[in-house]
């Protein structure tokens, strides 16, 4: 006889699953980004990585996506790659950054 109660409790989980599962409705997410997307070069314009860069955020613009180039040269790179790392963690700073 024990064995007949967890037979008949498991279509009652089962039902319990399918009400909850219909229950909740799915949620469309946001468009991404909501800001454009900052690409921060550390090095001065006019240079290969500044070109790279250009080119990334002009075929990005060609998708769609807003988005800018700014540059912060100066200590080799080292002042632009701190002003990425003390950037907010939203997603939206990109770096381009070549270690020599």
């Amino acid at each position: 006889m024990t064995t007949a109660r967890p037979l008949l409790s498991l279509p009652i989980v089962i039902l319990s699953l399918a009400t909850i599962s219909f229950a909740t409705k799915p949620s469309k997410a946001e468009d991404y980004p909501i800001r454009p997307i900052k690409m921060i070069v550390p090095y001065p314009p006019g240079g290969g990585n500044d070109v790279i860069a250009r080119i990334l955020v002009q075929r990005l613009s060609e998708a769609g996506v807003q988005s800018y180039v700014e540059n912060f040269p100066g200590a080799g790179g080292t002042i632009g790659a701190g002003v990425a790392a003390k950037a907010p963690a939203d997603c939206e700073i990109a770096s381009k950054y070549d270690p020599s």
